[in-house]
């Protein structure tokens, strides 16, 4: 029947779609090459960073752009080239209990 025909198209439109959006999120989350796994290991070196930790104190906390209203919003980050190497640029801001400053 041409309705059972279109239930099964819809619900495998459906699967694809959930598969595609766990696919980006696995992706995002818990690739090694992600923005946000870098960011983690980044900051994780300011935090143990003895200089950086001298002219910011502890703790040390990261975070992303800031909107006018105060929002904090993800890590900014260019994906490039360079001598045949893909690299990545991020930008991200850290405060201590001293200072607060860019990172790049």
């Amino acid at each position: 029947r041409s309705s059972d025909l279109t239930y099964l198209v819809v619900v495998l439109i459906g699967v694809g779609v959930t598969g595609g959006l766990f696919y980006v999120i696995f992706q995002e989350l818990f690739s090694s090459s992600s923005p946000s796994k870098i960011y983690g290991e980044a900051l994780e070196k300011c935090r143990r960073h003895t200089e950086v930790i001298g002219v910011f104190g502890e703790p040390i906390k990261g975070y992303g752009e800031t909107t006018r209203r105060g929002r904090r919003q993800h890590v900014s980050h260019v994906e490039y080239t360079r001598d045949g190497l893909k690299c990545m640029r991020l930008k991200f801001y850290i405060e201590g209990s001293e200072h607060r400053r860019s990172e790049e």
